[in-house]
């Protein structure tokens, strides 16, 4: 109630009062801040801040106004002066030229530099400089009197390397080619001549340049430019004495740059590990249009040369062993005429000119004396020992030079050198090049006389019937034309004059016929290759199987069919003799139920086979041909017993002339025959084909003569240095020319005269008669007339690196790390047999010398005519009667087998031992023993044998 009560008596008041008004109030004043804010301030001291507030709207755009009147057009401006720009790219400027006659030259600014593009040279270390394989390209060469050449130099990712020290880049050099063109002037010659400008004078021998600071030019980015200090086109001294050298400059002739990029502080001669791999490099162009001809000079693809020397240039810190000369940092056939060429001829540098150094005296037997004043001979017939042709030629003609001397840079030895394959192969070196068939085409006294050596073309002597003289090569190919150059220079060996047919007594495994190549073989030579179908084997009784090879011969591509016998004919026309069937396959031996080699092998003449006559452990039948040209012949001279693995068959191989003549062409009138004493006519053996039976696994997993795999050397690793295998240099009579098959005879069990004749050794021995301490005097011969020293295989000189085992196998046969190379097919090798019977003492005859064959026994055997070995494993076809070999019979450990052949030191020997090797011990000693090899030796181990071989 009294709540109520209140508020009504508010409201009476409220309507019941009425006041007088008030007062007018006074202003207030405000008072900018500065902050964005104001003060307020009234006269009752009362006081308020206020800030801004937000910024209003744009308001609404206005109309454009009208547009103003154009001004008045300017004045003309005057006209300019005409000017033109020339640039000189040598000079690295621009020249400016005005009509008023003004002209300003201006100098090319250098261009910048991606340090991110290319590595400072400088700073690699040692171990990038020898993991690394530089790379020199040349851009071009200017035609100016002091040329200047272009050039990078990259690494093996293609990043430039700048910083290259100028002592790195030497032998630079300018060679003019004089053009071998004798019947329109040239050279007078009709082979090509390089002349290097790089000479004191017309008669002075050759040099070359060395980079400097102020000759080099380093554009930072791997980029260089070279300016010669000789000035190639004057004809007249300048610059301390360097003059024209032997041959005017002309800018329209085909010019060689060369340099070598090298490690300074390695010599040529390698005494002193090169720091990375050398590089030479060579530019063939024309200077007056600036043309690259690289490569459209060349008479030899040095790719030919590497099949047989394997490797000229250095491996970084030698790595790979040294390289047969300078060092291996001159290595570039082309780079060769550098140095050697026929500025070579002259005696010296003066300038003022040098005689032609003096010629030898001959006597009648061709032994030459040096002239007066020297110890060599380097002019020989009036041309340079050491100019390249010349010199390459006579190395490699070597023991078939006529003069016999100390010949300028290799010595006496150059008539000790043998070509490994028949010297008249000119192909070998001369293919797969621009110009090959110059030696075909373009006769030349210097080319032909350098091998031709007893034609003297200044006097006539020895030219011909009426010793022509031949002043230049004009009117060579008048006689010399292609053809006969080519029926002239044809691989061939001549009968055996000490075959059995000729000399009583004489040997029945050789030639009595001449035997050539069939990929080069003389006019009219038929060319009969054999073609492998399959191998299989067919029911020979509960005993075993016989073998069937399905076989037919190709002429031209196409199949031969034999003719029909009738006791009086051959298997085909112009023909005597036939290939044999050949079947090799491995029986228990040792205690091994499947050896990893063969030991016993079975054969059969195709003549006999053909002919109805084939008997004993030859016989067989010939059927077909069927309808595809193929013959089928089964073995059934033995039967290949159950226990029998790797049963091998192949065609070809017949050489025992007495039994088995091989197939001989006999209608050729330049290649006579004589059909009573069977000697003469011409054999060209194709090459040997083999294949593995159907259901039988080939040794070491190979399949057939066709595939690479499972072989251990292929036939075409063996011909890049040999040619035809077995022709020249001459053994079985160029019949067994396959080196898989080597192993059908060539076996573990094979041992001949105290010596290993197992194909996985004496190979090695063969190769490696340098390297070797022990003489290797199997079949060694006896001093002759012609030949007054003993002769053998240690006068062997393997022309490439030793240690580049691929150069003759295959990858991954050597090392074991092949497929094929488990620890249990490696424990079934078997040791190779080195010692059988007996060995006769040495009696020395009435002279006191040593009988022929004495001279051949192996001085690890005791030849006394009573120390007996025991006899060697055996295995009768007929009976299937395995004879085990001797428990005393000397033997060699497998793999100690392979090394010994060229690791014979004691040393190495002794190493071998104490790892488990048997070498020269009893087969009982060797049983007890195994060898240790892989555990340092096997791939990927500590010195594993492909990488101790690569250093």
């Amino acid at each position: 109630m009294k709540r109520s009560l209140l508020v009504a008596t508010l409201s009476f008041v409220a309507f019941s009062c009425t006041g007088t008004n008030g007062q007018d109030g006074k202003p207030c004043t405000v008072k900018d801040n500065t902050d964005g804010s104001a003060t307020i301030t009234c006269p009752d001291g009362s006081t308020t801040r206020v800030t801004s507030g937000a910024p209003g709207k744009d308001g609404t755009s206005g109309t454009n106004g009208t547009d103003g009147k154009n001004g008045s057009n300017g004045m003309n401006g005057m006209a300019g002066t005409s000017c033109s720009v020339t640039s000189d790219a040598d000079a690295g400027t621009k020249t400016v030229a005005c009509t008023d006659g003004t002209k300003v030259v201006l100098q090319d600014g250098k261009n910048g530099s991606d340090a991110n593009s290319s590595l400072d040279f400088s700073k690699l270390t040692a171990a990038e400089l020898s993991q690394d394989d530089f790379v020199v390209t040349v851009q071009g060469v200017s035609n100016t009197a002091r040329p200047v050449a272009h050039f990078t130099v990259k690494n093996a990712k293609g990043v430039g390397m700048r910083g290259i020290p100028p002592a790195y880049l030497a032998g630079l050099s300018l060679l003019q080619l004089v053009p071998g063109t004798p019947m329109t002037g040239g050279n007078g010659l009709a082979v090509d001549t390089w002349v290097s400008h790089i000479a004191n004078c017309a008669t002075c021998t050759a040099g070359t340049e060395s980079a400097s600071a102020t000759s080099l030019v380093d554009h930072g980015d791997g980029t260089y430019t070279y300016t010669f200090n000789k000035d190639v086109v004057n004809p007249t001294p300048y610059d301390g004495g360097m003059a024209v050298a032997g041959v005017a400059y002309d800018a329209t002739a085909v010019h060689r740059f060369a340099l070598r990029f090298a490690d300074p502080a390695s010599d040529v001669e390698g005494n002193k590990a090169n720091a990375f791999r050398p590089v030479d490099v060579t530019y063939d162009y024309v200077p007056a249009t600036g043309q690259n001809v690289d490569g459209q000079h060349d008479k030899v693809n040095a790719s030919n040369c590497l099949t047989c020397h394997t490797q000229w240039r250095a491996g970084a810190l030698n790595v790979g062993g040294l390289v047969p000369f300078h060092g291996g940092q001159r290595y570039d056939v082309r780079y060769c005429v550098v140095c050697h060429n026929d500025q070579r001829k002259y005696a010296g540098n003066n300038i003022a000119g040098n005689p032609v150094i003096a010629e030898p005296t001959i006597d009648v037997d061709g032994n030459m004396t040096p002239p007066a004043g020297r110890t060599n001979i380097a002019v020989l017939h009036g041309e340079a020992v050491l100019d390249l042709p010349v010199f390459v030629h006579k190395i490699h003609a070597g023991e078939y030079l006529s003069l016999k001397g100390n010949y300028a840079g290799v010595g006496n030895e150059i008539n000790e050198f043998n070509f490994p394959q028949d010297l008249r192969n000119c192909t070998k070196c001369h293919s797969n090049a621009a110009q090959a068939d110059n030696w075909l085409t373009k006769p030349s006294r210097r080319a032909c006389g350098s091998c031709h050596d007893t034609v003297n073309f200044e006097t006539g002597k020895g030219h011909g019937p009426l010793d022509l003289k031949m002043l230049n090569d004009n009117v060579c190919n008048l006689c010399h034309d292609p053809a006969f150059i080519a029926s002239r220079h044809v691989p061939l060996v001549k009968p055996d004059p000490a075959n059995a047919f000729l000399v009583t007594g004489g040997s029945a495994n050789t030639n009595a016929s001449w035997v050539g190549n069939p990929r080069n073989a003389p006019d009219g030579g038929r060319a009969i290759r054999y073609d492998l179908a399959a191998v299989t084997v067919t029911d020979g009784g509960p005993t075993g199987v016989f073998p069937v090879v399905k076989f037919r011969f190709l002429e031209n591509d196409a199949g031969v069919v034999f003719n029909t016998p009738d006791g009086g004919n051959e298997l085909i026309d112009g023909f005597v003799g036939s290939p044999s069937v050949y079947c090799a396959f491995s029986m228990p031996q040792d205690g091994e139920r499947a050896p990893a080699d063969f030991n016993v092998t079975v054969s059969a003449y195709l003549r006999n086979l053909w002919a109805g006559t084939a008997s004993g452990s030859g016989a067989g039948v010939l059927t077909g041909p069927d309808g595809q040209g193929y013959y089928s012949a089964t073995l059934t001279g033995g039967r290949i017993s159950p226990d029998a693995t790797q049963l091998t068959c192949g065609l070809g191989y017949s050489y025992a002339i007495t039994a088995t003549l091989p197939l001989t062409q006999v209608s050729l009138p330049s290649f006579p025959y004589d059909p009573v004493k069977k000697t003469g006519g011409l054999s060209l053996p194709a090459n040997n084909v083999w294949k593995v039976a159907s259901g039988y696994t080939g040794r070491r997993g190979a399949t057939a003569s066709t595939v690479a795999a499972g072989q251990i050397v292929t036939r075409e690793k063996c011909e890049g240095c040999h040619g035809q295998l077995g022709a020249s240099p001459n053994y079985h009579a160029g019949q067994r020319n396959d080196p898989a098959t080597c192993a059908f005879c060539h076996t573990p069990n094979k041992t001949s005269s105290g010596w290993t004749a197992g194909s996985g050794s004496f190979i090695h021995a063969i190769h490696a008669a340098k390297k070797r301490t022990v003489p290797f005097n199997w079949h060694a011969v006896a001093a002759t007339e012609d030949h007054p020293w003993p002769t053998g295989f240690w006068g062997v000189d393997y022309p490439g690196r030793l240690n580049a085992c691929e150069t003759c196998h295959t990858a991954g046969s050597y090392d074991l790390s092949g497929p094929w190379y488990t620890d249990a097919n490696l424990a079934r090798r078997r040791v190779q047999t080195v010692a059988t019977g007996t060995y006769d003492a040495v009696t020395r005859t009435a002279d006191g010398g040593v009988p022929a064959l004495a001279i051949s026994v192996s001085p690890y055997v005791v030849a006394d005519g009573g120390t007996n070995y025991g006899v060697g494993y055996g295995y009768a076809l007929g009976t299937q009667q395995v004879t085990e070999a001797a428990p005393t019979t000397l033997v060699i450990s497998p793999i100690a087998n392979n090394c010994f052949g060229c690791h014979d030191d004691v040393l190495s020997r002794m190493h071998m031992e104490t790892n488990g090797a048997t070498i020269y011990e009893s087969r009982a000693v060797a049983a007890g023993r195994t060898e240790q090899c892989v555990v340092c030796h096997g791939p990927g181990r500590i010195a594993s044998i492909k990488a101790v071989h690569a250093k």
